[in-house]
């Protein structure tokens, strides 16, 4: 199974470079081909998957926690992406950037709705693997319907796939913003404003680990040096070394001295304005 899955993927790969390379913009023409040739490997991959049986669990929990989510989040990502192309309404760039914009939030709107699977799949966790990814194990969390046969894949499977596909749509979508807003001809700092950052630069990298392991920014598909350093650059102030800033939260009687004076102003501040 794990050679027929690798050739196919190879295939699909392929084909999908040379339809539509590296481009940002994709037409409907393009993306119906993709849809078509995606389609058809998961065809040829559908019956013998039905009919094969893995070796082990192990086995069985890698391909479709790993592998197959991989193939379908292309198929996903795809049928999505037509979706919005084909509701793209016609207007002024205002139109374009809050119809985008509304397309993320529904993104984040799904996250939301499926946080446990969100987490277990960040965190890459395991202790439920042989619930999640086993065909035929009884999923007690599980509370949707596959959309595929479930003697084809188990349904988180499809939500991993998901997961995938969501993740490649917002780039896509941030892209247009970015292309729309002219973010590379000069972004609006708080400096241009009068406003500049006055707490210290520790305070800072406790709120960076804290939106961090929120995963306040890109629903946690960001890394802590990247997020830390567009903060710092955000602020106008020098970025330090925030890996071994932690370690020096570690050494302290209070790793969240900041985050804890914060979080009394604004109930202190909130109770005062009633």
């Amino acid at each position: 199974m794990e050679t027929l899955f690798n050739e196919l993927h190879q295939q699909v790969e392929g084909a999908l470079n040379d339809l539509c390379g590296s481009a940002t913009d994709v037409d409907l023409t393009q993306i119906e081909e993709a849809i078509t040739i995606i389609n058809q490997s998961l065809y040829a991959l559908r019956r013998p998957l039905v009919d094969f049986e893995f070796d082990n669990p192990e086995d069985e929990i890698v391909f479709f926690k790993k592998d197959l989510p991989r193939l379908q989040s292309k198929l996903i990502y795809y049928v999505s992406l037509a979706g919005i192309e084909f509701r793209k309404p016609e207007g002024a760039k205002e139109t374009l950037v809050q119809y985008y914009r509304e397309e993320l939030d529904k993104i984040t709107i799904w996250f939301e709705e499926h946080r446990e699977y969100y987490e277990y799949y960040r965190a890459d966790s395991s202790h439920l693997d042989k619930y999640y990814f086993i065909r035929g194990a009884r999923n007690i969390r599980s509370t949707f319907s596959c959309v595929f046969d479930p003697h084809f894949c188990p349904a988180v499977c499809y939500v991993y796939a998901k997961i995938i596909a969501h993740n490649q749509l917002q780039k896509h979508l941030n892209k247009q913003l970015d292309v729309l807003l002219g973010v590379a001809q000069g972004v609006t700092f708080p400096g241009e404003f009068g406003i500049r950052w006055t707490d210290s630069r520790a305070a800072l990298e406790e709120l960076t680990y804290a939106w961090y392991f929120k995963g306040s920014f890109n629903n946690g598909q960001v890394e802590i040096k990247k997020l830390y350093e567009a903060l710092c650059t955000f602020f106008g102030i020098s970025p330090g070394n925030i890996y071994k800033s932690k370690q020096d939260f570690y050494g302290r009687t209070n790793i969240s001295a900041y985050l804890d004076v914060l979080s009394k102003r604004y109930k202190e501040g909130m109770v005062d304005s009633e």
